[in-house]
């Protein structure tokens, strides 16, 4: 077995390293001769029948050191079982903890973080439908400096404790000393960023990232955050409600590193306290000792009575960003043995100088960890440890900065117009990545539009070099799947570009290459479009009542259904318009409801969604203007009865069945809507009232209910408005308001309310 405390192997998906045609994504060539340059092994996951020797050997690639298909594992596990990897690792002689998993889809995901293996998302070959919350990367250059700069040294902690007895250990990483170079300002001390929170920029990143991305990846290195149950959350603030959103705020995404779960709230402040850093800064300064006891932790700090029930037989690691004597910590420590955590596991930033103290309660003392304690440092005993202290990985992380600084610089000698302000992609996800970039336009609530991937080799080549251009700050772009210019004689998707300081354009393929291929020549990265006959367009189908020949040029390619004539109406209406190159569009079903995509073709910087009488008023204006006939569409559905004030808006669903009043709310994420929806009523904005549609089943199940919103604005009429459409309002509002304020995503549980607590909370602690 292999003794070292550092990454041995890589470990990839097939799509990762080759494309459709099988040849190797650009970078994979020179990551893969790094990797073996550097004695690290490689290891392919694929399918069955995949010829792994072969293909490495055309496509000029180093063979694998290990190739693992279904057929290769003991009972052929499925892929996202941990099996694939704890077998991999068991062939090459290696601990879990060796491995780097680089994956390209949820399944990846899952296979990962099941195995509790570093996980690293390939945004150059993303596959995945949902989101895949990881470290991602745009190219495989990042993987080889997150390997350089974090994961090939012997993990190194200024202070360590193992007490097996106490089921207790603790790393923290510095010395609160410490000086680190930095972007801006030039250098920095961990109480600049932790304490004082001063912005601190490395290599266009928070210095705060930098530090925690350091952190995580010696603790996985060095094996304190192992496999089983395990649970991180941060220990509290001084303040009542606020926890530590320097810590929260990465947290929230590197929670994943080893499929783990991240409780904001699970230590909670209910006193308010001393901020202990301050006041130690304060005695250090003044010479009056700092007015700071076990008792003030005690009598303020408790678990959260609702993971009563989840914390039994589990690992809890507690982040802190830094520890003195550990009076903090050890009180963590206490509750969570007391609440039955199997072992406790302490990862900080910082270390003062001197020994670690445990507080055990006196024999006959009763600790309550669900509630604050009456307790006062006599009911306490202590004893100290003192391993040493020492200088933990100061000269490494100079190093590791030093070197990502230099990389900053040198991508920033290119001639490009935005130089400085692209974000190096080391030490968490990307900046930007396809289909998630800021544009003037607002999607509607519902399901997303599509990303990547593409549906021709000749699309994909196109995006590759967006995305370097992107990466360099020299442009944004967004991919449109199944948006087509249906007067082209090449249709396919559509690409939404923007260069420097100037708003985004819609570009079908063609002209989107030609763009592309002058903003690489002006970058100095030269590329040309791939040939039409090497990377034929993929043949389309022609079936369905839309897929004819456009007399303009192209194909109406086969859409969905529109459910009512109303809706076939105005797609038919739609279509006239765009064949006289007028706009382009498509149906977008966010049931019970469908949204319009309409882009008019003399205003394509100004697209937008509408609701269907919305669409219906906009291409009757349209064709009036351009004399195309258009017959009137069916009249509009039944609104639903509401009292004396009955909504403005068709209702999103037909009711056939019994209004029920609102409260009492049926799921967390309601009750956290109307709680906005009150706040913004309370300051004037808005007015509102809800209820639950109950509708009966006819298979004589138990009937569902539906929410209904009604909603009017200062100065407006009532609105109704299903759940997504009311959190669309109330965000929007919330953002002309200067309130930060996010709805709870589905299902709209309990755990997805709580996350979406901690990451407003974090958000608004760090505006102040």
């Amino acid at each position: 077995m292999e003794t070292s405390k550092t990454v041995r192997a890589v470990v990839m998906d097939r799509r990762v390293v080759f494309r459709a045609d099988h040849t190797p994504h650009p970078g994979i060539q020179s990551l893969l001769t790094w990797l073996r340059r550097n004695g690290l092994a490689w290891v392919l996951l694929t399918g069955d029948g995949f010829a792994a020797a072969a293909a490495c050997a055309a496509a000029g690639l180093p063979a694998p050191a290990l190739h693992l298909s279904p057929h290769d594992l003991p009972g052929r596990e499925p892929r996202g079982n941990a099996r694939w990897l704890t077998h991999a690792a068991e062939l090459l002689g290696l601990r879990a903890n060796q491995l780097l998993m680089v994956g390209s889809s949820q399944v990846d995901w899952y296979t990962g973080i099941h195995a509790h293996v570093l996980y690293v998302h390939a945004r150059w070959a993303d596959v995945a439908t949902k989101d895949v919350l990881a470290l991602t990367y745009e190219h495989p250059d990042a993987i080889r400096t997150l390997l350089e700069n974090f994961l090939l040294a012997e993990p190194d902690f200024a202070f360590c404790i193992d007490d097996d007895v106490r089921a207790f250990r603790l790393r923290a990483l510095l010395p609160p000393n410490v000086r680190l170079p930095a972007s801006t300002p030039a250098s920095f001390t961990l109480q600049d960023v932790f304490t004082y929170d001063r912005p601190v920029t490395i290599a266009g990143q928070p210095g705060r990232d930098v530090l925690m991305l350091h952190l995580l990846c010696s603790a996985y290195l060095d094996g304190a955050l192992p496999a089983g149950s395990l649970q991180f959350c941060v220990y509290p603030s001084s303040t009542p409600g606020k926890g530590s959103p320097q810590l929260a705020a990465y947290l929230e995404l590197a929670k994943t590193v080893v499929g783990s779960y991240f409780k904001a709230d699970l230590l909670e402040r209910v006193v308010q306290a001393p901020d202990t850093s301050l006041e130690r800064v304060k005695a250090r300064r003044t010479g009056i000792p700092a007015g700071i006891s076990i008792a003030t932790q005690a009598q303020s700090v408790r678990i959260n009575p609702r993971y009563r029930r989840t914390i039994p037989g589990k690992t809890i690691v507690v982040f802190d960003d830094f520890t003195t004597s550990g009076m903090s910590l050890d009180w963590a420590r206490t509750l969570l043995a007391e609440a039955g955590a199997a072992e406790v596991i302490a990862l900080t930033i910082g270390k003062y100088p001197g020994p670690y103290t445990y507080y055990t309660p006196r024999p006959g003392v009763r600790v309550d960890p669900f509630s604050t304690n009456t307790l006062t440092g006599a009911d306490f005993t202590t004893t100290t440890v003192n391993p040493g202290m020492g200088p933990g990985p100061a000269a490494a992380l100079q190093q590791t900065i030093h070197r990502l600084i230099a990389q900053r610089r040198t991508e920033a000698a290119a001639p490009t117009p935005t130089a400085g302000k692209t974000t190096t992609p080391t030490t968490g996800p990307a900046p930007a990545a396809p289909g998630r970039l800021p544009h003037p336009r607002t999607d509607p609530p519902g399901r997303p539009i599509p990303e990547p991937p593409y549906r021709t080799p000749r699309e994909r080549h196109l995006g590759e070099q967006l995305a370097r251009l992107q990466a360099i700050g020299y442009l944004t772009w967004l991919w449109e799947n199944e948006i087509d210019d249906y007067w082209d004689d090449d249709p396919g998707p559509m690409w939404w570009i923007a260069g420097p300081g100037h708003a985004d354009a819609l570009y079908d393929l063609e002209a989107a290459e030609l763009v592309v291929e002058a903003m690489s020549a002006a970058a100095g990265r030269p590329w040309k479009p791939a040939s039409p006959a090497e990377y034929a367009p993929a043949p389309r189908s022609t079936v369905g009542s839309y897929a004819r020949r456009a007399p303009l040029g192209g194909v109406f390619h086969p859409r969905s259904a529109p459910p009512t004539g109303r809706e076939r109406r105005l797609g038919e209406q739609l279509d006239r318009l765009q064949v006289q190159r007028i706009l382009i569009w498509r149906r977008i079903e966010v049931p019970p409801m469908s949204w319009w995509w309409i882009v008019l073709r003399e205003q394509p910087q100004l697209p937008s969604h509408y609701e269907l009488q919305e669409a219906e008023d906009l291409v009757a204006r349209l064709s009036q203007a351009h004399g195309i006939p258009w017959p009137h569409a069916e009249p509009a559905a039944p609104k639903i009865p509401a009292g004396p004030s009955a909504p403005e808006r068709s209702a999103p669903a037909a009711p056939s069945g019994q209004l029920l009043p609102m409260p009492p709310f049926r799921i967390a994420r309601q009750r956290h809507l109307a709680e906005q929806l009150n706040a913004l009523q309370r300051q004037g904005r808005l007015s509102w009232r809800g209820a639950y549609l109950l509708k009966p089943r006819t298979d004589g199940k138990k009937e569902t209910t539906t929410a209904l919103w009604w909603i009017a604005l200062s100065g407006e009429g009532e609105k109704l408005h299903e759940t997504p459409g009311a959190e669309e309002v109330v965000a929007r509002m919330c953002e002309e308001a200067g309130i930060i304020w996010e709805p709870v995503p589905h299902p709209g549980g309990k755990r997805q309310l709580d996350t979406t607590l901690a990451r407003i909370q974090a958000r608004r602690a760090l505006q102040g």
